[in-house]
């Protein structure tokens, strides 16, 4: 990938992470901590920031913590109202996702994600999982219809 691209990317990644936590109802010095970027560079981020390894991380943890929300609720206001919710799950302890990762700590931030993304997985029950694994063993022994009708 070539520095433009990749500056593209991390300029959209930016202002996505940025727009996610402003729908959380993080104020500015907060999202600075969490991303560990400045308030000035939050602020321009549409005009291009340059982003280290680090902070690409972080941008890529609320990204996938949105995702699996998304996945989970279906209701925006679930979606958006979560993470300022307080939480009983033992890492929590009382406390709300956000009071966890306000402090701008990256392992808090990938330990919220992990617990984020372990409650989205399990909506899906055994039995789904089971019909899925049944449905794609069928598509393997059998294919799928279009497979006689390709022609190379």
């Amino acid at each position: 990938m070539n520095k433009e691209s990749s500056a593209d990317t991390g300029d959209i990644g930016l202002r996505t992470a940025r727009n996610i936590l402003q729908k959380w109802g993080v104020p500015a010095a907060m999202q600075s901590r969490i991303l560990r970027v400045s308030r000035q560079s939050l602020a321009k981020a549409d005009k291009g920031v340059r982003l280290d390894r680090d902070q690409s991380t972080r941008i890529s943890l609320i990204l996938n913590i949105h995702a699996a929300l998304r996945q989970k609720f279906s209701n925006p206001d679930n979606t958006y109202g979560f993470m300022g919710m307080q939480n009983n799950n033992e890492f929590f302890n009382g406390r709300s996702p956000l009071e966890v990762i306000e402090c701008g700590d990256i392992i808090a931030l990938y330990e919220t994600f992990k617990r984020i993304q372990a409650v989205s997985d399990e909506w899906m029950a055994p039995e789904n999982h089971a019909a899925i694994t049944k449905y794609n063993s069928r598509l393997e022994e059998q294919g799928v219809f279009s497979d006689g009708l390709r022609s190379f």
